[in-house]
């Protein structure tokens, strides 16, 4: 229900909707140009039998509609398009390659999509999904660019819940405080290496998590991704390693073994 009346779903299957939301667009874009420069059309369409749920064929109608709503208004703003559900469903993945195939992407500024939550090799339910994704990410960027998109990748949302927030139904998405902080420490670090911005979820009550942020404000800023031949010789297996050019011209490598985190390395 909404304002006293019901809403349908899928969404936007009559023009008196979709002009609805093209209204309430240009009221908010009217009223934060200037303050607010991204605008991201609609979170998690792709979720079925809930208001969020939009047909795939309708989001990209929706948007061709919608972009020149925002760039009449503020011709300045970053559109953001995708903000697909958890990236480990194969409805969520697929649903946001059918947007990167589609004539949408010369129009927007970013393609977004909700990765991680939980995602480790701990547990069997995702951790083929954990080694894979970096091979989704790069398939990503080739489709997008392939079919005209020219800028930025943003990874929403990760996290790896404590167990004081633990899900009785996905026991595996929650973990000691310390090996939250680890796996949020790898999932930003990776996501930097591979030249896509990325946000998370702050568990307030995890002071590793904050600690684990602090360090990473004070290293990575202004670090860009770049490739750097390196060899590492160590007995450790399954070691993962992303290179960085700073600021000052120097180069920095962030490397860790990629597999299951432990609350005390014996080393």
């Amino acid at each position: 229900m909404a304002q006293g009346g019901e809403v349908r779903y899928p969404r936007f299957k009559t023009e008196e909707e979709i002009q609805r939301y093209l209204d309430y667009v240009q009221f908010i874009v009217h009223h934060f140009k200037n303050r607010i420069q991204y605008y991201e059309i609609w979170n998690e369409p792709n979720i079925e039998n809930t208001i969020q749920w939009i047909e795939v064929d309708d989001y990209i109608k929706l948007v061709k509609r919608t972009v020149p709503v925002i760039k009449e208004e503020y011709s300045e703003a970053k559109i953001v398009v995708g903000s697909t559900s958890e990236l480990s469903d194969m409805g969520s993945q697929d649903y946001l390659f059918s947007i990167l195939r589609s004539d949408v992407m010369p129009l927007v500024d970013i393609v977004a999509w909700h990765p991680m939550y939980g995602v480790s090799p701990e547990y069997e339910p995702l951790r083929q999904y954990y080694y894979e994704y970096p091979v989704i990410v790069q398939e990503i960027k080739d489709i997008a660019s392939a079919h005209g998109f020219t800028g930025k990748y943003v990874a929403d949302e990760i996290h790896w819940c404590t167990l004081d927030l633990a899900d009785p139904d996905h026991p595996w998405n929650a973990f000691t405080e310390t090996k939250s902080a680890k796996y949020l420490t790898r999932g930003i670090l990776m996501h930097l290496g591979m030249d896509v911005t990325v946000s998370h979820i702050p568990l307030l009550r995890n002071p590793n998590l904050f600690k684990a942020v602090q360090n990473l404000s004070t290293i990575m800023p202004g670090a860009e991704s770049t490739e750097l031949p390196i060899e590492i010789q160590s007995e450790a297996t399954n070691i993962v390693s992303y290179s960085f050019s700073l600021a000052s011209g120097d180069k920095l490598i962030t490397l860790w073994t990629d597999d299951i985190a432990v609350d005390e390395d014996s080393g």
